[in-house]
């Protein structure tokens, strides 16, 4: 209110000040007087009002300032309560933290020690199951114990109440059976047998070898009948004589494309046999290995085509007549067509090969990512292609200019 008052009168006082200066009515200065008391009159009234208001706070602070600390001295008490009570709460779970771990670790310690107990358990049941199992012949279940015994990895002082040592001789035991049970069975060509024997190379923790010594079967197996395409050719060709029997007679084109065949064919069978016993991850290596054998067999026939048609030669001499702007009527177009008819045949069949090769690589790398393997190396599957192509001339192969 004096605020209120104060903001008020400042003005009026301000503008009745500078009257003053010209005022020389004598009513009107009578009646600035009377306004001026009565102002006066209000501001003391204001001013008691203030005064009396002041008095009845000052009351109400002095009893608020009594009784204060009767009010706040038992919260000051419960709060130490609470203080004390969460302090042994907290202590009391620490402990309680501490015995929970140290009961993990005993758990822990336990476990491993059944688990310990349990290895040597089955260790000793592996030298008894490996040795009958390898009286009866029983191979895989001797090669499952052996692979159960190999991924152990027990330290052999732990273990040396339960006969190290015959589990070593065991393993190496079956190992020499499977090797001389696989030369047997690759000698006498019995295909059950060879891929039984190659697949017990994985639990023995030769997994490697077992794959590599099943694809050089393999590849032994695309050589054989790629060796018969190659001498029907040479018979064709009249560089063969097999003593009077007679043989099929076929054309470059229909070698290339039986190799091509015979190649895809066992890709076919075998992509479903090698991913059952080796894995998925193990197909792109077979493919690889039957790929690269029909390579070598495709290039025999190839060679054999361009060296039985004299076809660098003729290149050459096509050459020479376009550079030396020779009558064309000098040469017989016709003698060249049958052997451009055969060079495109061959570079057809190659590209219809090149793409089995590309879909069978796209279904392994599906079934690779279906089972969330990692991709293998990619296989150059045109490279064949390509090289068949430079060397009938579908592709410029680079050549010494002629003199």
């Amino acid at each position: 209110a004096t605020t209120t008052m104060a903001s008020n009168a400042t003005p009026t006082t301000a503008y009745r000040f500078v009257d003053l200066q010209d005022l020389t009515d004598p009513v009107e200065a009578y009646k600035l007087l009377e306004e001026l008391t009565e102002r006066e009159k209000a501001i003391d009234n204001d001013l008691q009002s203030l005064v009396s208001t002041d008095a009845d706070m000052y009351a109400t602070l002095n009893d608020f300032h009594m009784t204060l600390p009767s009010q706040l001295r038992p919260l000051n008490t419960q709060s130490k309560e609470l203080a004390t009570t969460i302090n042994i709460t907290c202590t009391i779970a620490e402990n309680v933290s501490r015995k929970v771990r140290d009961l993990d670790n005993a758990q822990a310690r336990l476990k491993e020690t059944t688990k310990k107990v349990d290895d040597i358990i089955d260790l000793k049941k592996c030298v008894d199951v490996v040795k009958k199992s390898m009286e009866i012949e029983d191979y895989e279940t001797a090669a499952s114990y052996i692979q159960k015994y190999l991924m152990l990895n027990m330290n052999r002082a732990l273990i040396e109440g339960v006969s190290y040592d015959s589990l070593r001789s065991s393993e190496q035991q079956l190992k020499s059976v499977v090797q001389e049970k696989l030369e047997t069975a690759l000698r006498k060509d019995v295909p059950q047998d060879i891929i039984r024997f190659c697949k017990l190379y994985a639990p023995l923790g030769m997994k490697d070898t077992g794959l590599e010594t099943y694809c050089n079967y393999l590849r032994r197996i695309c050589s054989t009948q790629s060796d018969v395409f190659y001498t029907q050719l040479l018979y064709s060709f009249g560089k063969f004589n097999p003593g009077g029997q007679k043989m099929e007679v076929i054309t470059s084109v229909v070698a290339v494309t039986k190799v091509f065949e015979w190649v895809a064919m066992i890709i076919e069978e075998q992509i479903p046999i090698v991913r059952s016993h080796f894995g998925s991850s193990c197909c792109i290596d077979m493919i690889k290995h039957i790929v690269e054998q029909g390579g070598i067999h495709a290039s025999r026939i190839i060679d054999c085509f361009l060296e039985h048609n004299n076809v660098q030669r003729k290149l050459e001499m096509v050459t020479m007549d376009r550079g030396r702007m020779v009558d064309v009527r000098d040469r017989d177009p016709s003698l060249l067509a049958p052997i451009l008819n055969d060079m495109t045949g061959i570079c057809k069949a190659g590209e219809f090969y090149a793409r089995f090769i590309k879909k069978k690589i796209l279904a392994v790398n599906a079934f690779l990512e279906a089972e969330k393997s990692p991709p293998p190396q990619t296989i150059n599957k045109s490279q064949n292609v390509n090289k068949m192509k430079a060397s009938v001339g579908t592709q410029q192969p680079q050549q010494q200019q002629p003199q």
